[in-house]
């Protein structure tokens, strides 16, 4: 379970929120509630969703820009559930969450929760909320355990009798903050990643988000106060981050740039700039690739020596840049405010001057 990402589904995959949807183990929670809405059962909790329904609720869900995932394993290829979120007509956010009853007790909840609630703060929403009975015990312990406090008691009607329960609501400021609490292993730190938006700031503080365009002339590296301020990064910072949260759960690693040579006096301000930083850690007698900024290869791979990383590593690169040869360099800092030129420089400097002189 080290890959899980958040797939918004086309319309021909909502046949997995029909098979959860009359799936009386998945639905029981949303049994025995004296609702009216097309397809309940009072009984089982299950929803009918036949597929002439599918258009009508996707188009709806586009309308009123309802976010609607699910939550897919990588590792091994499946769906395993959803999370939504919904603004109501007092712009509060709403959130839900849904895991296939056969997939429940593996961890997919924390993590589904998780990267919902990222995607929601990221989006420019400061607080979510939801709430449920306090008969779901489980459901509590794992709302509270990432920061959700508690905001208002409720009693509800459930099979006709009264049941206790509560809102619960979460601030961007406490969800970011208890992220960075928790963090105690490397699969914690690439989850956490999932905040940090690839792009950068330019020089009048402006975000350049998926995108490249005028690096060269407006870019400048950030301070990890920055990046996690702002919640973005280039490799460059995304790297320098993960070394950070490496060490402060006391992992060693090294960080590593490779690139097509660019001597310090190259001044093309208009070329395509071709370097990508990475970072190692060392656990266990292995070594370990923890990647995020390359948004084709999120991951945690796993290898036997350091040597073996690199040059794997290197090659794919080099792969990408048609053939080119690029030279790869250990780096130890980065320093904020400086240029891609002024960046690119430093790593030069730690070559010692060997590819100027070939």
């Amino acid at each position: 379970m080290k890959n899980i990402r958040l797939y918004i589904p086309k319309l021909k995959d909502y046949w997995y929120e029909q098979k959860l949807q009359s799936d009386p183990k998945t639905m029981s929670y949303n049994a025995g509630w004296d609702v009216e809405y097309f397809g309940y059962h009072y009984d089982t909790g299950c929803i009918d969703f036949p597929e002439s329904r599918w258009q009508e609720v996707y188009d709806e869900r586009i309308k009123e820009n309802k976010f609607y995932a699910y939550i897919l394993d990588e590792e091994i290829n499946e769906y395993v559930g959803y999370v939504n979120y919904r603004l109501g007509k007092d712009n509060k956010c709403n959130i839900g969450i849904v895991i296939e009853d056969k997939y429940r007790g593996k961890g997919y909840a924390r993590k589904g929760l998780k990267l919902l609630c990222s995607k929601v703060f990221r989006d420019g929403i400061d607080k979510v909320y939801d709430e449920f009975e306090y008969s779901r015990k489980e459901a509590l312990k794992l709302f509270k355990s990432l920061g959700f406090k508690e905001e208002k008691k409720k009693t509800y009607k459930r099979y006709k009798k009264d049941e206790k329960g509560v809102v619960l609501s979460l601030t961007k400021e406490d969800f970011y903050k208890n992220e960075l609490e928790n963090l105690k292993t490397p699969e914690d730190i690439l989850l956490f990643m999932d905040n940090i938006e690839y792009g950068y700031l330019d020089n009048d503080n402006n975000k350049h988000l998926g995108t490249l365009k005028g690096f060269r002339t407006t870019y400048r590296t950030l301070s990890i106060e920055e990046i996690l301020d702002n919640k973005i990064g280039t490799c460059i910072e995304q790297v320098y981050l993960m070394k950070y949260l490496l060490d402060k759960i006391g992992i060693p690693n090294k960080m590593f740039c490779t690139r097509i040579y660019e001597p310090n006096t190259f001044n093309d301000m208009d070329a395509d700039e071709h370097m990508h930083c990475f970072v190692l850690y060392y656990l266990d007698g292995k070594v370990y690739h923890i990647e995020h900024p390359n948004k084709y290869k999120v991951g945690i791979y796993e290898y036997d020596s350091e040597e073996e990383a690199i040059k794997n590593i290197n090659e794919y690169y080099v792969e990408l840049s048609g053939g080119i040869p690029r030279p790869l360099t250990e780096f130890y800092k980065v320093e904020s405010g400086l240029s891609f030129k002024e960046f690119n420089n430093y790593i030069n400097s730690l070559d010692g001057g060997k590819y100027e002189r070939d």
